[in-house]
């Protein structure tokens, strides 16, 4: 315990040294300015401009396969299909523009300071832990391996955050604004709560230090060239093969043997899923490998309607609901898990205070046990 107070001082130094950076110099917030639209200039990120091209040509490629099957009325046009006016102009999507534009625009200026200070100390701390071991990997082994299980950890770590977010109750308050999305856009990717962005980092940064600990004690050659535009070659080909069509109403599945070693648009999909057998599978995000260990797989043999919601949708119909309203219910659960704890250890004190008396309250459940549905369904292109 002697450490706490030594992490927390370390933490706010960190905070007040990176909240100030952007504000520095005049160069220093120009800087910050120009990384507000690097979701989309950049190719490490995942909405890159070269892969919502990509998701674009796959999506004509299916377009038109439909309309040959006759699958779709031959007057539809590729625009209509692609871009529906029911999808793109939806409450639910209005919805996410707001709170994406807001949400980068501001980012930097706000909360990532929180995230750099955090996972800055995870990592550091993790490294340190960990130490530095004796074994060596030839060169030819280590260019190839290290990246990849450098890229595996990440992958892990994003589907354990991923699965805390879905089976910690007050964890699924901040979980849920991603799944309040009526319609899916590549846009509903960046629908993302920023305390469930923190701790998806702060899992991150530890596996990421194990990843790092294991580069520097075992190898000395460059394992970089295997990256392609600052990504490891296996995402970069993700990314690249419609990555941008799991947020949208565009079924695409890999089939039944691809499926079951990377997480299909289709998969994804069925994530969002407010049917009952589809609720809690396909956590991965870029390998279902870990849904098959750990039994969280669905493969869909054909294609399925889905109707896309959390079933609480109707709680988050503007940008300041999604931000603030899973602080309430994340606090509300805490409080009843709080009284639940007291009442098992203490149960003459919880009478005392009348808590044993008081009616067990409803708590906003996880996935698992949501009731309602929207009515929103998937199209097939």
């Amino acid at each position: 315990m002697t450490g706490a107070p030594h992490v927390i001082s370390s933490v706010v130094d960190k905070i007040l040294v990176v909240l100030g950076e952007p504000f520095a110099s005049w160069s220093a917030f120009v800087a910050s300015l120009k990384r507000i639209p690097f979701p989309i200039v950049s190719l490490q990120s995942q909405t890159g401009w070269l892969y919502l091209l990509s998701s674009l040509v796959v999506s004509y490629v299916v377009y038109r396969s439909l309309k040959q099957h006759g699958e779709i009325p031959e007057d539809q046009s590729f625009t209509k299909t692609a871009f529906p006016k029911d999808v793109y102009l939806h409450r639910s999507a209005r919805v996410d523009y707001r709170f994406v534009l807001f949400d980068k625009v501001f980012r930097y200026f706000l909360y990532v300071p929180i995230f750099t200070a955090a996972t800055w100390i995870v990592y550091s701390r993790t490294i340190r832990a960990l130490g530095v071991g004796s074994f060596h990997l030839p060169d030819a082994v280590a260019v190839w391996a290290l990246p990849t299980f450098g890229l595996l950890m990440s992958d892990l770590s994003m589907y354990c955050a991923h699965r805390l977010m879905h089976e910690v109750q007050f964890l699924w308050a901040f979980h849920e604004v991603h799944h309040s999305a009526e319609v899916l856009t590549p846009v509903t990717g960046y629908r993302v709560h920023p305390v469930e962005e923190l701790i998806t980092t702060a899992i991150q940064s530890v596996f990421i230090a194990l990843s790092a600990v294991l580069v520097s004690a075992t190898t000395t050659v460059d394992v970089t060239r295997t990256s392609i535009f600052g990504i490891h070659a296996i995402t970069f080909a993700f990314y690249l093969f419609a990555f941008q069509l799991r947020h949208s109403h565009i079924w695409l599945s890999y089939g039944t043997f691809w499926s079951r070693i990377f997480i299909s648009p289709a998969q994804h999909q069925i994530h969002h899923s407010a049917a009952r057998k589809h609720w809690n599978r396909n956590y991965g995000f870029v390998f279902a490998v870990w849904d098959q260990i750990f039994d969280s797989i669905y493969v869909p043999k054909e294609r399925e309607h889905i109707t896309f919601g959390s079933g609480n949708d109707h709680e988050y119909l503007t940008a300041r609901q999604l931000y603030f309203k899973p602080f309430l219910y994340s606090a509300q659960e805490l409080r009843r898990s709080l009284a639940t704890v007291t009442k098992r250890l203490r149960p003459h004190t919880a009478v005392s205070r009348g808590l044993a008396q008081q009616p067990p309250s409803t708590p906003r459940q996880p996935q698992a046990t949501r009731e309602q549905a929207p009515a929103q369904t998937t199209a097939r292109t």
